[in-house]
């Protein structure tokens, strides 16, 4: 049986895990957001058992490799969890860049006037004003 990561492998994994779950529940708290700050702390000790695992791995016997290879699942599943935390808290705008964020400011605006314009000529003026009042908040974002 031959496995891609070795102990060393998993353990840099680990560290890289451990380092961005805590850089993002410092600044979680930092924000004052303690309780997602938390939903992070939970995904962080699942990390810490994930490395308490791998200490007690002997690589060397056959086991230890099929535990090896076990452990490393876990491992990729735990930086997935943490990376789709780490984008629902922030939300739409995680990876987002400036020039992406301007252009789909221009997208809505232009939907949000399409709507306005749809509502007025069925007569419904007042969705019509619902839907300026938030297409100010588009403008600023554009600016």
């Amino acid at each position: 049986m031959a496995f891609a990561a070795t102990k060393d492998d998993l353990k840099t994994d680990l560290n890289k895990l451990k380092q961005q779950a805590s850089s993002e529940i410092a600044k979680l708290k930092s924000e004052g957001k303690v309780a997602l700050a938390h939903e992070i702390e939970v995904l962080e000790k699942e990390i810490h058992k994930a490395e308490e695992t791998l200490e007690k791995l002997h690589p060397q016997t056959d086991m230890g490799k099929i535990g090896l290879h076990a452990l490393e699942t876990v491992i990729k599943k735990l930086e997935e969890k943490l990376h789709n935390k780490m984008k629902s808290l922030g939300g739409f705008f995680y990876d987002s860049t400036k020039d992406q964020l301007i252009a789909k400011a221009k997208e809505l605006k232009h939907k949000s006037e399409e709507a306005i314009k749809k509502l007025k000529q069925e007569g419904k003026t007042s969705q019509a004003h619902e839907i300026e009042i938030m297409e100010k908040d588009i403008d600023v974002v554009e600016k």
